[in-house]
């Protein structure tokens, strides 16, 4: 029992590059296999890339949903497949604007400053001399 030290989380790391590569020894109980060794380690995998993004969308009713997400793929999704409660019934909708940022907390930020703006003009000023898409 005694080399049957592995490290589950580099076993993991192999298969998903962009994921975490942490070395944990981890003993083993029964066996030495690898495959066993790695299949209790398997579960939630946290990507490095913490940033987060604020977003406009173009709605068609021409009007302008803010909105901010760390994962902007899904949540472009979401909203086009309808399960987004307040743009549901402005579909079709159209990404015009996103921007990144380091935090969750920073893009949130600029989120509600944006909201407080309640002009569409401010909002497309931002869009036309912003980071586009």
């Amino acid at each position: 029992m005694g080399d049957a030290w592995f490290s589950c989380r580099y076993f993991q790391s192999q298969k998903f590059k962009n994921y975490k590569l942490s070395i944990w020894p981890v003993r083993l109980v029964a066996s030495a296999d690898v495959k066993s060794a790695s299949r209790p380690c398997v579960g939630r995998r946290k990507k490095i890339n913490n940033m987060a993004y604020v977003y406009i969308l173009k709605t068609a009713n021409n009007n302008y949903y803010v909105g901010s997400t760390q994962d902007i793929d899904v949540r472009l999704k979401q909203h086009q497949q309808g399960k987004v409660k307040s743009t549901k019934s402005k579909l079709p909708i159209k990404l015009v604007f996103k921007e990144y940022y380091e935090t969750k907390s920073e893009a949130q930020k600029k989120e509600y400053k944006i909201k407080n703006w309640k002009s569409k003009k401010m909002i497309e000023k931002l869009i036309k001399q912003g980071p586009f898409v």
